[in-house]
C-alpha cells in the first residue's frame, strides 16, 4: 500500500472511483481539484488506485472535501491510512484544526472519523441532496484539533 500526492494522470482513475463510491450523491471531484487551495492524496496497492482524499489548507485550518475508498477495499483500514497520512502532512504544514462533514446515514465514515479522534460538533439540516431526487439528508460536522 502506497500513499502519494495526486498527479494529473490520476484524474480519470479518481473519477471512476468517485462514480463507484458516491452513487447516491451529487459530487464533482473535478471542481474540488480545480480550486487553488485543494490538495489530493491517492492510495494505491499493486499500482491500482484504491482510494483518494481531497482537502484544502487555508491559513491554519484544513477541510476534507472528499474521501473515497474502493467498495472492495472498505473495512481494511484504507480510509484510516489516508486520514493518518493527511494528519501527518497537516502537522508539518502547522495546521491547527481539520474540519469535514459527513452524511448522517454514513455510519461507517462516522466510525472512522471517531476512531481517529475527530469530534462531531454540529449538524447541518438538509445539507445533502441525493442524486436525481429532491430528497435531502443532514450532515454531521466533525473537527479534529492537531494541538491536543
Amino acid at each position: 500500500m502506497k500513499i502519494r500526492p495526486f498527479y494529473p494522470e490520476d484524474l480519470l482513475r479518481c473519477q471512476h472511483l468517485e462514480a463507484l463510491c458516491f452513487i447516491d450523491e451529487q459530487t464533482d471531484l473535478q471542481s474540488f481539484l480545480n480550486m487553488s487551495i485543494s490538495h489530493c492524496l491517492v492510495l494505491e496497492d499493486d499500482e491500482n488506485l484504491q482510494g483518494y482524499l481531497v482537502y484544502s489548507i487555508v491559513a491554519d485550518e484544513s477541510e476534507v472535501f472528499q474521501l473515497a475508498v474502493h467498495p472492495d477495499k472498505r473495512n481494511q483500514k484504507y480510509g484510516a491510512k489516508l486520514m493518518e497520512s493527511l494528519l501527518q502532512e497537516l502537522r508539518v504544514q502547522a495546521v491547527n484544526e481539520v474540519f469535514l462533514e459527513v452524511r448522517a446515514s454514513n455510519l461507517a465514515a462516522q466510525k472512522l472519523y471517531q476512531n481517529i479522534g475527530m469530534l462531531a460538533y454540529d449538524l447541518r439540516k438538509n445539507y445533502y441532496t441525493l442524486k436525481n431526487t429532491k430528497v435531502k439528508e443532514d450532515a454531521l460536522l466533525f473537527k479534529y484539533s492537531l494541538n491536543s
